[in-house]
Parts: structure tokens; sequence; C-alpha cells
């Protein structure tokens, strides 16, 4: 363990004592079912929410462009001298019924509106499907992260980093044992620094995969 710190410290170029802290740095690939991870993304719902909402605005103004049959009832009473010189206590109700038929001319202003409204399901359609492409290739390029940083962690750490763990072990030896001089245990030591650092880095190029792959997935997992 000494031998461990001594290195350490070496390799931060230090003389104060610092100890790792142990923890797992891989994060785990399970997200189970992910078949409707797509439509229940936010990114996505906001986008399908502002196409019903065009939807809704040009059944609206579809409606205003259709004929529109308004009726009408009124009751009401009479209390004075009518306009026939009658005395009216108020009795004597007096009821009406209307009916109206309005037709909107063709053309002119709520035509325009119409076309304005279908124009916005068009640009809010497409919106949608630009968003569901982008979260698509966001999910294919992390996916293509996630598999090449995994299977160059497995090489570094099945065979790279033993070996260059087992050089540099090797190294400590000899040189304590003085048949090796300095430089040779410098370089077997860089190796096996340079080896764990690619390790490191693989991990965090998969663990950052995952973490994208979180990000489109955590909306659709129960």
């Amino acid at each position: 363990l000494q031998r461990l710190e001594n290195r350490f410290r070496y390799f931060l170029v230090t003389r104060n004592d610092y100890t790792p802290e142990a923890g797992e740095v891989q994060l785990e690939f399970n997200f189970g079912d992910t078949a409707n991870w797509l439509q229940a993304h936010p990114a996505y719902l906001a986008a399908a929410a502002e196409t019903e909402r065009a939807r809704a605005l040009a059944a609206v103004e579809r409606a205003r462009t259709q004929p529109e049959l308004s009726l009408g009832y009124a009751r009401q009473s009479i209390r004075g001298i009518g306009a026939d010189d009658h005395w009216y206590n108020g009795s004597i109700a007096f009821s009406s019924l209307q009916a109206g038929l309005s037709i909107p001319l063709p053309g002119g202003a709520q035509q325009s509106a119409l076309r304005a409204a279908q124009t916005g399901i068009e640009l809010a359609g497409s919106r949608q499907e630009r968003s569901a492409r982008e979260l698509r290739l966001v999910e294919q390029e992390a996916l293509q992260q996630h598999a090449r940083s995994r299977k160059a962690l497995q090489t570094y750490q099945e065979s790279i980093l033993p070996s260059a763990a087992k050089a540099a072990a090797a190294a400590e030896w000899q040189w304590r044992q003085g048949s090796i001089r300095f430089a040779e245990w410098s370089m077997l030591q860089q190796q096996w620094l340079r080896a764990a650092a690619a390790t490191l880095d693989h991990t965090a190029a998969m663990n950052q995969a995952i973490l994208q792959l979180h990000y489109l997935y955590s909306s659709s997992i129960q």
C-alpha cells in the first residue's frame, strides 16, 4: 500500500498524501422497455401539443365559414296605455319568435384566416416531425457512442490495462533491485498511467452516452 501511495504522489508531483476515494465509476446500462420513449418525451409532447393547438384553431376558423342558424324567443308584458290606446295591467304577455340564417360571403378576411390556420397546421406538423428526427438522431448517436466506448473499455480492462499494470509492477521490483535505470522505470510507469487514463476516458465517454440515453428514455420508464 505504501508503494502505491508513493507512486500516486509521484504522478501527482506532490509530497502531500492523497487517497483516492473508492466508488463505482461505471454507470449501468439498463433501461428496460423503451419502445415508446419518443411519444413520452417532453420535447416531442410539446411539439405535438402545438400541432393539436393549430388543428383546433383551424377547426374554429373553418366553422366560421359555415352558414350559421340563429333562433330567438322573447316574451314581455305591457303595463299602461299601449299603442292602440288601450290600458294594459301587465296580465297579458306578448311572445315573439325570431329566426335568422347568416351566410358568410365567399373570399374575404375569413377565408384568409382559414388559409392561415391551415398553414399553421402544416408548420406545426413540420416542427413535430423535425423534433422526432432530431431526438431519433440523438438516440442513434448515443447508442453508437455507447457501443464504441463499451468495446474499447472492454479491450482496455481485459488486455491493455492488465498488461501495463503487470509491466509497471515488474519495473517497480526491478528498479528496487537495481537492475533497471530510473528512465526505464519511469517509461513503464508512464505506459501504465496512459493505459489507466485511457480506461477512464472510455468509461467517461460510455457514461456520457448512458446519461444522454437516460435523458431520452427517462420519461417512458415506469
